[in-house]
């Protein structure tokens, strides 16, 4: 009709005052089916009539047409709250594909934070195809345990190396920034975790030290892996399983123990300083390490360098046997006890040493000496 064209707002009309327009207006507005608000909302805008505009859109029942006019008018957070109101989440999509693209990150998330349902559905979105915009939206809801999460994640599934050591350098800033603070509020209209949760910032504390702990074996497993790039495997790492990497992606006790057996030795000595690898499990991985080389002088050496060993001498035996070496097992037996060196020989196939320590014990532990009898066939 003839009042819903841009005409109506030239002349005479062009001197009303928006209200005294709209009330000119919402008569024949009301009384004609399917008149749009939008439309002459739209019309109003195209003269330059903004303010009646916003006053023809407040009237405006259908959000699909309200919310794109609004946006064009400049009106983000009426057309997010227009939108979200009305609960359509296709709509909520498409304005937030819009405001993401169109704003910088901090007022756009500044936008979302009155609403939670469209938070929500931008983390939904963002886990699906836009995890950068994940981790910095997590990290601007006061949410830097989800996003050190995420970050560690992301690095894990990229493929490049460099990428992964990002991520995990990113997610153990993210920890240290939530050990310095517990979670606000934001927390439980987010569902991430518990508001006020006091043992969050303990929590954050001990990932971002892992974190630290996983970043450290990382680089160094790239380093040694550069160390031993081009040299053809030696033959104690023929027992070893077939990988990509010969250190990457492996735990620390094993990477330790490929140390050793890539000639890598003080290399070993260092990571396990820096990484405070416990006395008794460094013995182990080092023990079973020279024994894969079959370097058994070092191995005998390593047992001598500590006056109380914290391994016993049957685990040096075990090591020389485990890798075919019942000879060099045997020579433990005289630092073991009787218990435990009988059996040790009669494996080694050292059965007149064993016959001798069982007959030098016949009387504390006659039960040795039957052993080493009905090993050889023969009556006590």
């Amino acid at each position: 009709p003839f009042w819903a064209s841009p005409i109506c707002f030239l002349g005479a009309a062009a001197s009303l005052s928006d209200e005294a327009l709209l009330a000119a207006l919402a008569p024949k507005l009301d009384a004609t089916a399917g008149a749009s608000h939008a439309r002459l909302a739209a019309e109003a805008l195209a003269v330059g009539r903004r303010g009646l505009a916003a006053r023809l859109l407040e009237k405006e029942e259908d959000a699909t047409r309200r919310v794109p006019l609004l946006l064009q008018m400049g009106e983000e957070r009426l057309a997010l709250t227009s939108a979200v109101a009305h609960g359509d989440a296709e709509l909520i999509y498409l304005l937030l594909l819009h405001l993401k693209a169109r704003l910088p990150s901090a007022l756009f998330f500044e936008l979302l934070q009155p609403h939670p349902a469209a938070q929500r559905l931008l983390i939904h979105f963002c886990r699906q195809q836009d995890t950068k915009t994940l981790r910095e939206f997590l990290y601007h809801a006061d949410q830097p345990l989800e996003a050190a999460s995420l970050a560690a994640a992301e690095g894990y599934r990229a493929e490049a190396l460099s990428q992964r050591t990002r991520g995990l350098a990113l997610a153990r800033q993210f920890y240290e920034v939530a050990a310095a603070r517990a979670p606000l509020g934001v927390a439980a209209s987010l569902s991430f975790s518990p508001a006020g949760d006091t043992g969050a910032s303990h929590h954050a504390a001990l990932m971002a030290h892992a974190t630290g702990e996983q970043l450290r074996l990382l680089t160094a497993q790239l380093n040694l892996e550069r160390e031993t790039a081009g040299a053809p495997p030696p033959p104690a790492a023929a027992a070893l399983a077939p990988g990509r990497w010969r250190f990457v992606d492996l735990p620390l006790n094993e990477t330790l123990f490929r140390c050793f057996v890539y000639g890598q030795a003080p290399y070993a000595e260092r990571l396990r300083l820096e990484l405070r690898v416990p006395e008794r499990r460094w013995w182990r991985i080092k023990v079973r390490g020279l024994a894969q080389l079959r370097d058994w002088p070092a191995l005998w050496l390593f047992h001598n360098s500590a006056r109380r060993p914290p391994l016993s001498a049957a685990a040096f035996a075990e090591a020389a046997i485990a890798n075919g070496a019942p000879a060099e097992a045997a020579r433990y037996a005289p630092r073991m006890p009787p218990a435990e060196a009988v059996p040790l020989l009669l494996q080694c196939g050292e059965a007149s040493a064993a016959r001798a320590i069982a007959l030098a014990n016949k009387d504390k532990n006659p039960e040795l000496l039957r052993r080493v009898s009905a090993h050889l066939g023969a009556a006590p």
